[in-house]
């Protein structure tokens, strides 16, 4: 999806901002695999807290976010709400996923900042319309589930 925004937008993209609470997210490889396929030469933020810690990055790949300990939890709640108000403030729309609370809460933030519907500020991954009205998805928008 971010190639097809840059080519609609006809602007490249200027920074990536990734969230994500798969520790796995902050990996050299899922850097170089979300460059290489947004062909984009713009820095990445990653945020993945449970990258942070190894305990909880382990907690999180065997059990979820209901292995973790309550503390750990709670911090990496307050820390996703303040990543979410920076997100934003500094981004101009959002490509993610529509079952996300975190995309649609950017969403409904950036359609309250511009003043605009926030369905026209957001690209979802598991959108099948747009994947197969998208040169640069239509093959793959069978993956999605429908």
């Amino acid at each position: 999806l971010i190639k097809a925004v840059e080519r609609l937008s006809g602007k490249p993209f200027g920074s990536l901002f990734v969230i994500s609470d798969d520790p796995r997210i902050a990996s050299d490889k899922a850097a170089h695999d979300i460059l290489s396929g947004a062909g984009a030469n713009a820095p990445v933020v990653f945020v993945s807290e449970a990258s942070n810690d190894k305990d909880a990055a382990n907690l999180m790949l065997q059990g979820g976010h209901v292995a973790l300990p309550h503390e750990v939890l709670k911090k990496m709640n307050r820390n996703l709400l303040l990543d979410i108000l920076w997100a934003a403030d500094q981004a101009s729309y959002v490509v993610g996923n529509g079952r996300s609370g975190v995309s649609q809460a950017i969403a409904q933030l950036l359609g309250a900042r511009f003043k605009m519907d926030p369905n026209f500020l957001g690209l979802w991954e598991d959108d099948t319309t747009t994947l197969e009205c998208l040169q640069e998805t239509r093959d793959i928008a069978w993956l999605v589930e429908p």
